[in-house]
């Protein structure tokens, strides 16, 4: 795990009883670190988000929320969900125009680690600069390359929002709908709220669906960020 992930998830995986080796926090720490332990201990990689399998497990929580959607009369006309690595999109969207082609598929992205929506833009495959953070840690990572032409195929449009609009976004999920959420799962909320763009899509949404994608989040942090 990257140096800087937050405390509340090294102490989730700590106490499901894994051996946690930390390592700093960039790409290629972060392959020399597993190339490290796979050589030591003969384990196999399953990538996080770069991998078939997982693509296709993520994809199924759309499954469920399209047929929620469905079940409570307010079919989706529009999705939006965060992209980091990319996995959970991919799937998404997958699933999303496997079940309906007319359906919208967005994505959300911070604007601080916006590789993914530059790459959507230049059709060419970008990575984040050294060095980049985001409040949103879940969404740092670099779009993977197995990810990056099922996202152009499947998806309108990645908008990007700010650190303090993410902030905001996880606030009113708390105090409102008293969901403890993550950033990165605000940051597809902070989209439907405060981008323009989005905001003046033509036809206007009508029923949205939000994949919130986590709620790992220290809370001694997140008062912080509320100040």
């Amino acid at each position: 795990m990257p140096s800087s992930a937050p405390s509340v998830k090294k102490n989730a995986v700590a106490g499901y009883g894994a051996i946690i080796t930390e390592c700093r926090p960039t790409m290629k720490d972060r392959e020399d670190t597993v190339e490290t332990i796979m050589a030591s201990t003969h384990a196999t990689l399953i990538h996080p988000y770069n991998n078939s399998q997982i693509i296709a497990g993520q994809g199924t929580l759309m499954l469920e929320l399209l047929a929620q959607a469905r079940s409570s009369g307010r079919p989706l006309d529009t999705i939006i969900v965060p992209v980091g690595g990319g996995g959970l999109l991919a799937g998404c969207s997958i699933a999303a125009r496997g079940v309906d082609p007319s359906i919208r598929v967005f994505a959300a992205e911070p604007l601080a680690v916006d590789d993914a929506a530059r790459a959507f833009a230049s059709n060419t495959l970008m990575q984040n600069p050294a060095g980049a953070t985001s409040v949103a840690d879940g969404l740092t990572a670099n779009l993977g390359a197995l990810n990056f032409p099922i996202i152009m195929d499947n998806v309108d449009s990645i908008f990007t929002v700010t650190e303090t609009q993410i902030v905001d976004a996880m606030r009113l999920v708390w105090e409102r709908m008293k969901i403890v959420i993550e950033p990165s799962a605000a940051t597809g909320v902070a989209v439907a709220l405060f981008n323009e763009e989005f905001r003046r899509l033509e036809p206007a949404p009508r029923n949205i669906g939000i994949v919130l994608s986590g709620g790992n989040v220290d809370l001694i942090r997140a008062l912080e960020l509320f100040k």
